[in-house]
C-alpha cells in the first residue's frame, strides 16, 4: 500500500485528477452518457439495467450507480473498475492518457512483485538489444526485407522492430548486464534444457508486443523468406504475456481511436505497421484471428464505438471473421462491420501501394457483419448451409440482447429462403447447448474456488446492511428515492454478547448512522466542528464501528485540522486523493452520494445523532437487564418481555415492508 504521508504521491494523484475530469474519463468508455441538469446519466456499464441509474457529478468529480451494484468513486476508481486495474495501474493509465508526466521513481517500490518488475526489466533490455542488432551488420538481411516491404526506418523504430541473432547472444548479454536467468525464463526470452539455458528467439525478425501502457510484455518473431521452419513464433504464455488480453499496436493507436471512435482490426503485425506509416493510426491486430471478451472490452475502453474487420473476402476470410466476432459481439455497444479484401490483395502492400484509396473506401463503408456472413451462405450446397447456419446461430448467442438474437435468426431464414420456424428451432437447440456449457463452466469454477465465503464487508458484516430499525427519518428519505444499498454496515465494539442478534443489529445501526454523518460532513464542512465535539463520547473516530468509516472520518478531520485558513473543500474526491490506495477510498464517495439524497446534511446529522443516542440507551438498558437476570434480581422476566417487544416490532415492520 502506498504510504498516506507520501505528500509527493498525493500531489501527483491530484494532478492526474485535475487533468482527467471524471466526465471525460467516463464518457470515453460509456457511450450513452446524457446531460441531466448539472449531472450526466446513463445505464450502468457494470450491470444490466433498462432505466439509467449511473450518475456522474462533474462538480464533485465523482460517479455513482444508484442501481443494483451501488458502486461509485472518482476517475481513478472508475478506470480501476472498468479496466480491472490496480490503483497504481489506473493512475498510470490516466496519467499517460492525459499527458501527465510520471514522477521520478514511479517504477520503484509501491508493493510491486519483484519477479514481475524483473521480467519487465529484462524485456525492456531485450527490446533494446534486438534493436541494436537490427541496425548492425547481423541485421542487414532483415533491414533489406523491411525495405522491400516498404517499411521505413522511422516506422520500424516506433514499433521497436529488431533482430534476434543466434548463438545465445541475448542470454550472454543479459547475464553480463547482471540479469538473472530466472528473470529471463519468467519473461519467455530464455528456455532451459538438458544442456542448460538457451535463447528462445534465434535468427528472426522481432516484433515487441506491448500492453496498453506501452510496456513490452513479449515478442512475436518472424523467419525471413527462404528460411525453413515455422514462419511465426510468439512468446509463450506468461503472467505478463496473455494473448487473450493483448491488442497489438493499441499503445500507439489509442489517441486516434478516441478521436475517431473507430478501430480497424487486421490479422498481422506488418499490416498494422504499414497502416500507421501512412497515417491510419486506428489500425490494430489481435495475436491470432480469434478475439475474446477481454479484447472487446479493451477496445471499447479506448472509446471505440465501431470496429471494422479487414479480412479476405473468400471462405477462409469468412472463417477468420467469424473467429474475430466471437469476442467482439459480447459488448453490445460496439458496432461491428467487415471490409472484405479482393482475392490476392495483401493488406500491408495495399496500405503502402496504389490500392490504398480503394482500401480506405472499403474501410469507410464496411458491410454489417451479419450480412457479410449470411451472404456467404447463399448458393452453397444444403449440407454446407446447415453447417453454416449452425455456426452463425452460435455466434448470435454471443449477442447480449435476446430480441436482437431472435430478429437476426428470422432475418437469416429470409435471406436463405428457409422457414423461420426451422431456423428458430435450431437456434433453441444451440441455446440449450450454450446454456449447458455455461453451467458446466460455472460448476468447474465453483469447485475451483472452494473453500470460500460469501461477500462481506471488511469487518465481517454485509456492506448493504439489513437493519430497518436504525434508519433515521432523514436517511429513509435519502434511500427511498432510488434502489441500492445504504452506506455503512460494519462492526463496532459493544457490551454484552457480541453474537446476540440484537447486539449485531445495534452495531449495524450505529455504523449506518456514522456513515450518514460522514456523508453529511463531506457535503457540508461547517458540520465538522459540531461532530468533533461529540466524538469523545464515542471514543474518537474508531468508536464509530466500521473501520473503513473510521478511516474516512480520520482523514476528514486531518484535512480539516491542517487547513488553518479554512479555504479547502473537503469532499469525497479530496478524501479519496488523500486515501490513495487505501481500501476505504470508495466508501467516501458512497456515503457522500447517499447523503446528497437526504433533505439536508444538517437534517441527516440530527437524525443520525438521535439514532446513536437511542441505540446507546437501548444497549445500556439491555445490559442492565442481562446483569439483573444473571444475579437473579427479577431481571429475567423483564429481559424476556423486552425480547418479546423487540420481536413484535420486527414482525410489524416485516408486515409493513411486504404490504
Amino acid at each position: 500500500m502506498i504510504a498516506l504521508d507520501d505528500s509527493e504521491f498525493r500531489r501527483f494523484i491530484e494532478r492526474v485528477k485535475l487533468a482527467a475530469p471524471v466526465e471525460e474519463v467516463v464518457s470515453a468508455r460509456v457511450g450513452a452518457l446524457k446531460r441531466s441538469g448539472s449531472n450526466l446519466k446513463a445505464c450502468c456499464p457494470f450491470h444490466d439495467e433498462d432505466t439509467p441509474s449511473f450518475v456522474v457529478t462533474p462538480s464533485r468529480g465523482t460517479w455513482h450507480c444508484f442501481g443494483a451494484c451501488s458502486e461509485g468513486g472518482d476517475a481513478i476508481s472508475f478506470v480501476q473498475r472498468d479496466a480491472g486495474l490496480s490503483f497504481r495501474e489506473a493512475v498510470e493509465e490516466l496519467a499517460r492518457s492525459f499527458g501527465v508526466d510520471l514522477p521520478k521513481g514511479w517504477g520503484k517500490g509501491g508493493g510491486s512483485d519483484p519477479r514481475t518488475e524483473a521480467a519487465f526489466d529484462v524485456l525492456a533490455r531485450a527490446e533494446k538489444f534486438f534493436q541494436r542488432k537490427l541496425k548492425g551488420e547481423e541485421g542487414a538481411r532483415a533491414r533489406a526485407y523491411l525495405a522491400e516491404r516498404g517499411l521505413d526506418p522511422a516506422t520500424t523504430d516506433a514499433f521497436g522492430l529488431g533482430w534476434a541473432p543466434g548463438g545465445n547472444q541475448l542470454l550472454r548479454s543479459a547475464q553480463g548486464g547482471g540479469a538473472a536467468t530466472t528473470a529471463l525464463v519468467d519473461a519467455g526470452l530464455v528456455r532451459e534444457g538438458d544442456r542448460g539455458a538457451f535463447d528462445f528467439f534465434r535468427e528472426r525478425l522481432t516484433v515487441p508486443i506491448r500492453d496498453a501502457f506501452g510496456r513490452t510484455v513479449g515478442f512475436g518473431a518472424r523467419l525471413l523468406p527462404g528460411v525453413d521452419g515455422p514462419k511465426y513464433v510468439n512468446t509463450a504464455e506468461t503472467p505478463l504475456f496473455q494473448k487473450g488480453r493483448l491488442v497489438y499496436g493499441l499503445d500507439l493507436a489509442r489517441e486516434a481511436i478516441r478521436r475517431q471512435r473507430h478501430v480497424v482490426l487486421v490479422e498481422g503485425y506488418t499490416d498494422v505497421i504499414a497502416a500507421h506509416q501512412v497515417g491510419l493510426r486506428h489500425v490494430v491486430a489481435v495475436l491470432g484471428t480469434a478475439t475474446t471478451a477481454d479484447h472487446a472490452r479493451l477496445i471499447r475502453r479506448q472509446g471505440a464505438h465501431r470496429v471494422t474487420l479487414l479480412f479476405d473476402g473468400d471462405a477462409a476470410g469468412r472463417r477468420a471473421a467469424a473467429k474475430a466476432l466471437d469476442g467482439l459481439l459480447t459488448v453490445g455497444e460496439l458496432k461491428v462491420d467487415v471490409a472484405a479484401l479482393p482475392e490476392g490483395m495483401d493488406p500491408c502492400d495495399a496500405f503502402l501501394g496504389p490500392e490504398r484509396p480503394a482500401l480506405e473506401a472499403r474501410l469507410a463503408q464496411g458491410q454489417p457483419w451479419f450480412e457479410f456472413l449470411a451472404d456467404g451462405l447463399v448458393g452453397l450446397p444444403a449440407d454446407e448451409i446447415a453447417k453454416g447456419v449452425g455456426e452463425l446461430l452460435t455466434l448470435l448467442e454471443r449477442l447480449p440482447n435476446a430480441v436482437e438474437r431472435d430478429a437476426r435468426a428470422g432475418e437469416l431464414a429470409d435471406r436463405l429462403g428457409l422457414s423461420r420456424e426451422s431456423v428458430r428451432e435450431q437456434a433453441r437447440g444451440v441455446r440449450r447447448q450454450t446454456e449447458l456449457q455455461r453451467e458446466r463452466d460455472q460448476r468447474r469454477a465453483s469447485l475451483a474456488s472452494r473453500p470460500g465465503a460469501g461477500a462481506v464487508g471488511s469487518s465481517g458484516a454485509p456492506m448493504d446492511g439489513d437493519d430497518d430499525s436504525g434508519s433515521t427519518a432523514a436517511s429513509r428519505g435519502a434511500s427511498s428515492s432510488g434502489s441500492g444499498s445504504a452506506p455503512g454496515g460494519g462492526r463496532g465494539e459493544s457490551d454484552g454478547n457480541p453474537t446476540d442478534p440484537q447486539h449485531v443489529q445495534w452495531r449495524r445501526t450505529e455504523a449506518r448512522a456514522w456513515g450518514e454523518i460522514v456523508g453529511a460532513l463531506l457535503l457540508d464542512n461547517s458540520l465538522i466542528p459540531i461532530i468533533r465535539t461529540r466524538l469523545e463520547a464515542w471514543g474518537g473516530p474508531r468508536g464509530c464501528g466500521d473501520p473503513r468509516i473510521a478511516r474516512v472520518l480520520e482523514v476528514v478531520l486531518a484535512i480539516y485540522d491542517a487547513d488553518e485558513e479554512g479555504e479547502e473543500t473537503i469532499d469525497a474526491s479530496r478524501v479519496m486523493t488523500e486515501l490513495a490506495d487505501d481500501p476505504a477510498r470508495t466508501l467516501a464517495e458512497r456515503v457522500e452520494a447517499y447523503a446528497a439524497r437526504a433533505e439536508s446534511p444538517r437534517a441527516l446529522v440530527d437524525g443520525s445523532l438521535k439514532t446513536l443516542g437511542r441505540v446507546t440507551s437501548e444497549r445500556r438498558r439491555r445490559v442492565e437487564l442481562e446483569r439483573a437476570a444473571a444475579h437473579g434480581d427479577g431481571g429475567e422476566q423483564l429481559l424476556e418481555a423486552a425480547n418479546r417487544d423487540l420481536e413484535r416490532m420486527r414482525s410489524l415492520k416485516g408486515h409493513a415492508a411486504g404490504a
